[in-house]
């Protein structure tokens, strides 16, 4: 272990973690009750909205018979690509994987409780958020490093800007694109933590740790790949940079930052269309608006 870069992050003080206890508590109450259209109904789904997340529920329901599609005849989703005359998703598997619990515990597969799992995804997105600003802080040399006062502030001013009016808030909605959104946000904040955290104490498990948090991300949405790729690369050369007994395992965990998320997103891609690079003929919006010319 490096005990130089351990020492150079201090812990937080009672005062700050209170503090972010109190703003994480708020913050998950507020984003409850957008994402449940202000009824705090843990399984509100919106009425006659195309993009609603009975999307994940549907594929939860077909992985559990073994397939990836959905049924589109009988629900009409608009985010489909069609194989063999079955829609397919573009987003991956995480924001459905999440269901089969409550599958499981309820004994049905009603379950579909999106506002709750928004509402977690925010929050543990602006944990990492305030936890990776922290971070970056601490690991200043100790004369540059900021005051108690002024890491209150920093503490705040993070929960401010994704807060109230900021992009968290805007994505508390009940939508299958803002779902995907907030899990992919709240895992790749997380793998950057962990990442920032293996710089400061040189842990081989925060990589590994970064790496499964990268898998949820890039499985959430995918476009999570490019900034797993290049974080992967970073802690290749830094690990290079500073050799240890460690290098060969930091480099190893590296690659694999970069590289697992991605092969496992484009693996479930290639497992429902066959294919990395689907035509636009294959997506409903262009299906959609196709049929939609031609009768005028």
């Amino acid at each position: 272990m490096d005990l130089v870069a351990e020492n150079r992050r201090p812990a937080m003080t009672s005062t700050e973690r209170r503090t972010v206890a109190l703003i994480l508590v708020l913050m998950a109450i507020l984003s409850f009750w957008l994402a449940s259209n202000r009824t705090f109904d843990p399984v509100y789904i919106q009425p006659d909205e195309p993009f609603n997340t009975d999307f994940y529920r549907q594929q939860a329901i077909s992985m559990l018979n073994g397939r990836l599609d959905v049924p589109y005849n009988q629900f009409q989703f608009t985010e489909c690509f069609f194989r063999e005359s079955r829609c397919y998703g573009y987003f991956g598997l995480v924001p459905s994987i999440l269901r089969l619990p409550g599958f499981v515990l309820t004994g049905s597969t009603d379950f579909n409780p999106s506002p709750l799992i928004i509402a977690a995804g925010v929050t543990i997105a602006l944990w990492a958020a305030i936890d990776l600003a922290l971070g970056i802080a601490g690991a200043d040399p100790r004369d540059q490093r900021l005051n108690a006062a002024s890491r209150m502030r920093l503490i705040v001013y993070t929960a401010l800007l994704l807060g109230p009016g900021g992009l968290l808030v805007f994505l508390s909605q009940a939508k299958i694109y803002y779902e995907a959104e907030v899990l992919m946000i709240a895992a790749l904040l997380v793998s950057f933590c962990l990442v920032l955290r293996w710089i400061l104490h040189r842990q081989p498990s925060h990589l590994l740790l970064a790496l499964l948090a990268g898998v949820v991300a890039t499985n959430s949405r995918p476009a999570a790949l490019l900034p797993l790729i290049v974080l992967g690369g970073g802690v290749v050369l830094i690990a290079l940079r500073r050799r240890t007994e460690r290098t060969r395992n930091e480099v190893i965990l590296g690659a694999g930052l970069a590289a697992v998320p991605t092969v496992s997103a484009l693996g479930v891609f290639w497992l429902k269309l066959r294919t990395l690079t689907p035509s636009l003929e294959q997506n409903t919006l262009a299906l959609l608006l196709r049929s939609s010319h031609s009768s005028f």
